[in-house]
């Protein structure tokens, strides 16, 4: 053979045997790509299904709560001589008065005899309805879905038992379209090809998607999987692991001869045994891939440059590919900011720069965003959300900062801290807050500027995967939450004795009530000009066995932040009505008495009513009754003044709290209904150093005279004090100068003539 041919062999082998090599590689890189890219899918996917999940899961459980609200409704109307027929006539009108615009709810009322009425005012039998007997027996729960036929829906039934006079004299069923729950939140994933469903642990599908795109309808799935005999094994272990109640990722056809799916299942949580089922055919997972696949053959095919161009594109795809995954997973759908998964990444590798430059790990919220939702509705507050992380994305800087929304209207920011100057992160971060404050009222979201809470932690240089920082920025932030005004706390060690004390009380608070560790002391309201009583104010103080009195200057704020409050202004409303009721059975003169509620009150439709239900349980008049409110809820949004003025449509006198703590303007003491103006304590101190505000207040009194309203000055501690009032005409007073609060038996026997027995 010639030389230059057997080069020419040489060469072809040589070349054969690269391009081999080539497509080998390039076949083994591509399986790589694959499994990679199946893996991040599972995960993705079953995040997907998690998410899906609870979002069915909190919307069975708002619907219980609405059942068992109405049914507490139904009860607050009634007493335990109630007539049936009574009770069915104020079914009907709950239900007429309900809004369930888009809620796809049908209610029915039934006896403990199983005799039922649909809202419509039909009859029908319930008895052999099992959650109606477990309301019977107090217990709220909701059903397996069934067909109605007066419906003509699949629906889910909750019921809830309504209970006065200690017995449970009724069952509210809650019927709810199984389907219309699903579609409020039902959406496809993956461009539309993954789809999800609700289904039985035995495969019974019980909700489902309606897109386009979705897989062929079935009434069982497992009846689908089952045609696959090749995979009779793998559908067995699906079966099982749903009996038991576990939940895993799969891969299965949908059917013989069917393409691969990807298939999720995650349990409901509920007692129902259901599932959540997402579906995503595996050929679109990896539609990426098989481009990688198809570039790569061609690459064989060509020449070794061609190898590298395909390495490049292949590379490009892949990265574009990973982007997408990483958006998914790591960005806040809402705001575009990174989120706590992102935060948690970028924090492996941010670290090295903390150990050139100091940094501070702030954490802050915007205070009564859940009112602001409440009141404003829910897009409001999205879009005040959107205006933060503007302002955050423009302020901070990507490259040597980090940003993220962590939920809600949690914000985290690990800003730089030059030369640990704590002014100038204060100012930075008043700034930031101001500008937010300001695009949200410049955008006309709200009627006011908003506050926020904001806590501080700096970071030991190099110690940024500490998590204890981001912690320890979270209890700064609480320690200001609550307070007026936008406040900026530094984290200090204190601070987390005070978090334990908090946390211990929250424990102990629902016991406490129960057990009546609250109790209601009186501070009296003097007549200036006869110097006797002329009512009382209610206080609340916490008496814990063993451990003294907890100062109402600790609790009552954090009541405030958890909502505790409310529970706890209903039980003092509730001790006051008993006492008077009490005082009046022994013929002691009846007495104006005031009690304090919290501005939350508000936003709760059923709070006049309930104030109503109280008075009429001890048989108080209304008008012997104060409701105090303080200054700051006057002008927090335009419900307040409709529920005030059904305070005093029912009766109720009404009085402004701490005037002169914030804004007050004469424009609100005109359009308010007011009974009773109190006049801070920190603003009669003040007139004792300042003529000018001595005026004022001659001023105030005078004015609120003038409208009808009665004044009354609060924390008079000073015979001063009481001279320079008297002299402007004030009637009324209170505060230690003549007495502190007192307990019921001293308050009695000071101002009341009477002596108890112990």
């Amino acid at each position: 053979m010639a030389e230059g041919s057997r080069n020419k062999l040489v060469i072809m082998v040589i070349l054969s045997t690269m391009l081999l090599v080539l497509f080998l590689l390039a076949l083994h890189y591509v399986r790589g790509i694959q499994k990679l890219l199946y893996a991040e899918a599972k995960e993705n996917i079953s995040e997907i299904a998690t998410q899906g999940a609870g979002r069915f899961t909190d919307a069975i459980q708002i619907r219980l709560g609405d059942a068992q609200k109405g049914a507490l409704q139904l009860a607050y109307q009634c007493f335990s001589d109630t007539p049936d027929e009574v009770l069915e006539k104020r079914f009907l009108t709950f239900v007429e008065n309900e809004n369930r615009s888009g809620q796809c709810l049908i209610y029915s009322l039934a006896f403990p005899d199983g005799k039922a009425m649909r809202e419509d005012g039909k009859l029908f039998d319930m008895k052999g309805e099992l959650g109606f007997q477990r309301a019977l027996e107090g217990v709220s729960s909701a059903s397996e879905p069934f067909y109605s036929v007066y419906a003509d829906l699949r629906i889910l039934a909750l019921y809830s038992p309504v209970v006065f006079g200690g017995q449970v004299r009724a069952v509210l069923r809650v019927a709810a379209s199984i389907d219309c729950v699903y579609a409020s939140f039902g959406q496809s994933s993956y461009r539309g090809h993954g789809q999800s469903y609700i289904l039985s642990k035995t495969g019974r599908l019980i909700a489902g998607s309606a897109s386009s795109k979705s897989n062929a309808p079935f009434s069982n799935f497992f009846d689908v999987l089952f045609e696959d005999l090749d995979a009779e094994d793998s559908v067995q272990a699906l079966f099982d692991d749903m009996g038991q109640g576990k939940r895993g990722v799969t891969t299965l056809r949908l059917g013989k001869n069917a393409p691969a799916h990807l298939i999720c299942y995650t349990p409901l949580g509920l007692d129902l045994d259901w599932y959540f089922v997402t579906i995503v055919p595996k050929k679109v997972i990896l539609e990426n891939s098989r481009e990688v696949i198809l570039r790569s053959t061609v690459l064989c095919g060509g020449v070794i440059l061609l190898f590298f161009v395909g390495v490049f594109l292949f590379a490009h795809e892949r990265s574009k590919n990973q982007a997408y995954i990483l958006k998914l997973a790591f960005v806040d759908e809402l705001t575009g900011l990174p989120n706590r998964n992102s935060l948690m990444e970028e924090k492996k590798t941010f670290s090295r720069k903390t150990q050139q430059s100091p940094y501070a790990m702030v954490v802050f919220d915007i205070n009564n965003f859940k009112m602001v939702n409440e009141s404003f509705g829910y897009k409001t507050g999205d879009k005040i959300l959107c205006c933060a992380a503007s302002v955050i994305e423009e302020e901070v800087d990507p490259d040597s900062e980090l940003r993220a929304r962590i939920g809600g209207d949690h914000f985290v920011l690990l800003l730089r801290y030059p030369n640990r100057d704590r002014v100038a992160l204060e100012q930075r971060l008043r700034d930031l807050l101001n500008e937010i404050s300001g695009m949200a009222e410049q955008n006309s979201l709200l009627s006011g500027s908003l506050s926020f809470a904001c806590g501080v932690c700096p970071v030991a240089q190099g110690n940024l995967m500490d998590n204890r920082c981001y912690d320890y920025a979270d209890i700064a932030r609480k320690h200001v939450k609550g307070h007026s005004g936008s406040l900026i706390g530094f984290f200090e060690e204190e601070m987390l004795l005070a978090m334990q004390k908090e946390k211990e009380i929250e424990l102990a608070m629902d016991k406490a009530l129960a057990d009546g560790e609250f109790q209601v002391y009186l501070q009296p309201k003097i007549d200036l000009q006869s110097e006797k009583l002329s009512g009382a104010e209610a206080l609340v103080r916490w008496m814990r066995p063993g451990k003294g009195c907890v100062e109402p200057g600790f609790f009552i704020p954090l009541f405030e932040r958890n909502g505790f409050v409310v529970k706890l202004d209903y039980a003092v409303m509730e001790q006051v009505c008993k006492q008077k009721r009490a005082w009046l059975d022994m013929g002691v003169p009846d007495q104006v008495i005031s009690v304090n509620m919290s501005q939350y009150h508000l936003v709760h439709k059923d709070f006049v009513s309930t104030l109503e239900t109280i008075a009429h349980k001890y048989n108080i008049a209304p008008e012997t009754l104060e409701i105090e409110i303080t200054e700051s809820a006057f002008y927090s949004d335009a419900a307040a003044y409709t529920v005030m003025e059904a305070i005093k449509a029912a009766g109720f006198k009404l009085a402004m709290d701490d005037f002169g703590a914030g804004y007050s303007t004469l424009n609100m003491l005109r359009r308010m209904p007011l009974d009773v103006l109190k006049i801070d304590k920190q603003f009669l101190d003040e007139s004792e150093a300042s003529e000018r505000t001595r005026t004022i207040i001659s001023s105030i009194i005078h004015m609120a005279q003038s409208l009808g309203a009665d004044v009354i000055c609060e924390g008079v501690e000073t015979l001063r004090q009481v001279e320079f009032l008297k002299g402007i005409g004030c009637k009324l007073v209170q505060g230690y100068f003549y007495s502190r609060p007192l307990p019921l038996w001293e308050f009695e026997e000071k101002y009341l003539g009477m002596r108890r027995a112990f």
